[in-house]
């Protein structure tokens, strides 16, 4: 009679495996979550990119003044990501950008923390810059251009140094 010896793995071997698949799978888990937080900020850029030209063009079609400002319940003067569309006192537009690791600053010609919006196409103080601050790599992800008439343009790349994340 023949007697089959039947080898496995040993204690050691088995702890080695699971030892080198939970580091794998650990580099893998924040690979994810860093592409998914870079997407979450690419589709913030579009929010606030098609924010801008809605708003500028309810203005000149409505023919009246609107004003783009952050806040919950009144204009404040940090830029959160609660943004609000206002005629007068009335809300037009919200939009909340959901600002996870991510900060949102605005610098204008003006200084003044929110944007207004005439329907004759000319602005005060539009001529200015959005950027989004990433929290983690505090670095500037993108920015987003406006000139005096309110015309948005957006920016991934080459972003300059003066871009400051505070």
């Amino acid at each position: 009679m023949r007697v089959l010896k039947l080898k496995g793995f040993g204690l050691l071997e088995l702890c080695i495996v699971i030892a080198i698949l939970s580091i794998l799978s650990t580099l893998a888990i924040e690979g994810m979550q860093e592409n998914m937080r870079y997407a979450q900020q690419q589709s913030q850029a579009q929010i606030l990119m098609s924010l801008l030209q809605t708003t500028r063009l309810q203005s000149l079609i409505m023919g009246t003044p609107l004003v783009l400002c952050d806040g919950l319940d009144a204009c404040e003067q940090r830029w959160q990501g609660h943004l609000r569309v206002l005629n007068g006192d009335k809300l037009i537009n919200y939009v909340d950008l959901k600002l996870a690791h991510a900060t949102l600053h605005w610098a204008g010609a003006l200084h003044r923390p929110w944007l207004h919006f005439n329907p004759q196409m000319y602005a005060n103080n539009l001529s200015g810059t959005f950027w989004l601050c990433d929290n983690v790599k505090q670095r500037a992800v993108w920015q987003i251009s406006l000139n005096r008439v309110g015309n948005p343009h957006l920016h991934y790349h080459a972003l300059p140094h003066q871009l400051a994340c505070d």
